[in-house]
Formats: structure tokens, sequence, C-alpha cells
């Protein structure tokens, strides 16, 4: 006998589904099983459920390498006390004196840009 587990789902759990008289129900019928070598392999493997479409039974998609999460990065937002460091002081005025073309809002969006750049540099 072959030493297989079941794989782990993200997100829906059922599979399949039939309407009886007024009664929705809803089962796992359907499920990825992987051997022990296969799953050392790919660790990060899981199973997830499409919605159900044209059948009483949804898909099912293996996803063997998980795209990392991306983290919502913190907004930028100026700090007071950078105004009494000598650095920041000289790569403001540097960087605003930068010339660009269009209008005045657009010069003024275009320079907090760059030294907003600049700064988490």
């Amino acid at each position: 006998m072959i030493d297989a587990e079941s794989i782990h789902v993200n997100g829906k759990m059922f599979t399949w589904k039939k309407r009886i008289h007024t009664h929705l129900i809803y089962e796992r019928l359907d499920r990825s099983i992987a051997r022990k070598d296969w799953s050392s392999i790919y660790p990060n493997a899981y199973e997830l459920h499409g919605n159900f479409a044209c059948s009483d039974h949804c898909h099912i998609i293996l996803v063997t390498s998980p795209q990392p999460e991306k983290r919502k990065a913190f907004p930028f937002r100026f700090q007071n006390f950078w105004q009494n460091c000598e650095d920041f002081n000289s790569m403001a005025t540097d960087n605003w004196r930068t010339q660009f073309s269009g209008t005045n809002m657009f010069k003024f969006t275009k320079k907090l840009k760059v030294i907003k750049q600049v700064a988490k540099d």
C-alpha cells in the first residue's frame, strides 16, 4: 500500500452541491492526494476550489508553488524632525530645483514624488 495524504485546502472546502427539495447540500467529494515523497518536494502545495459554474462539481486547482503574499506598503508620511537634519534639507532643496514641464500642480506633484523617492532610499 502506498503511503498517501490529503492535500491541504485553502478557501472553500466543498466541491459538490445538490438541491434536494428545498435544501441545498454541500459536500467535499473530490480531493487531491499525494505521496509523502511528493509532499516533501512540494511542502507548500495546496488545493484550491473554483466556483460552481456549469456543473454541480467545482474545478480543483493544485497549486505547487504559491506566490508570496504581497505586503501592503505603509504610506509615506513626512516626519517633522527631518527638518532638523541638514542632509534632508540639502537633499530636498537640490531635488526641488529639478525642472519639469506641465501645469503648476503637475510640477508640484512630480517634485514631491522625487523628494519622496530620495527620502525613502
